[in-house]
């Protein structure tokens, strides 16, 4: 496990509608909680493989320190400052798996994430 968690920042959002009433809907993001650090984990081809063979997709796997914000499967996490950014406000993925660790007695989450094909505006752009 890689104590450090400095290979970028997260951020957590929650989807919002936030269309009129009786409108079609406009799904935005409202941050759920302050940016923090988390380290990316490698993993196996049989992790992939067993992912494909559900019809799922694993993009990334990273882990973060259990601050105020415990993460929830269906959030959209926001990666920004890492390695292989591909958008200039961060890459925006949905958290597929939420796993609570605990290792040498250290306790950390670790997130499976999905990139998403289409990204989320922030509520209030």
């Amino acid at each position: 496990m890689q104590a450090l968690m400095d290979d970028g920042t997260v951020e957590f959002f929650n989807l919002t509608n936030a269309a009129e009433a009786g409108a079609m809907p406009d799904e935005r993001l409202v941050s759920a909680g302050p940016a923090q650090g988390f380290s990316e984990v490698t993993f196996g081809v049989t992790r992939q493989y067993l992912a494909k063979g559900v019809d799922e997709q694993v993009d990334m796997v990273i882990q973060i320190w259990p601050e105020a914000v415990r993460p929830k499967i269906g959030q959209v996490a926001i990666l920004t400052d890492c390695e292989y950014q591909e958008n200039a406000d961060g890459d925006q993925f949905r958290i597929d798996d939420v796993r609570k660790i605990q290792e040498d007695e250290l306790e950390f989450f670790q997130l499976t994430l999905r990139r998403l094909e289409d990204n989320y505006a922030l509520l209030g752009e």
